[in-house]
């Protein structure tokens, strides 16, 4: 059985699917069915979905964040240099900034 073939290679009623996979799985403490599943059964190429690909970006925008803020303080340049370098809001990296310091 082919990853798609659950719900007939219908990519829209696929993704629903594992989205309702997912949630189940925990309203139920269903986690370690559900990795095996994912390992045995589905073959999911994680990579593709939706959710890995939001988590990649906020990885890479905590990156860019992460790094504004070591060159804005070692090297002292102003925030409104780095936003322009950098290409991201300052409105965002100043939230970013204001998120950082409240878990120290």
């Amino acid at each position: 059985m082919g990853d798609k073939d659950i719900v007939s290679g219908d990519e829209v009623e696929y993704q629903n699917y594992i989205k309702k996979v997912n949630i189940l799985s925990t309203n139920r403490n269903l986690k370690e069915e559900v990795k095996k599943g994912m390992n045995d059964m589905l073959k999911v190429d994680i990579t593709k979905t939706p959710l890995y690909e939001l988590a990649m970006e906020k990885g890479m925008e905590k990156g860019i964040f992460d790094t504004a803020i070591i060159i804005m303080e070692k090297m002292n340049y102003s925030i409104d240099e780095i936003v322009k370098v950098l290409n991201i809001k300052k409105e965002e990296l100043l939230e970013y900034m204001k998120k950082k310091k409240e878990e120290v």
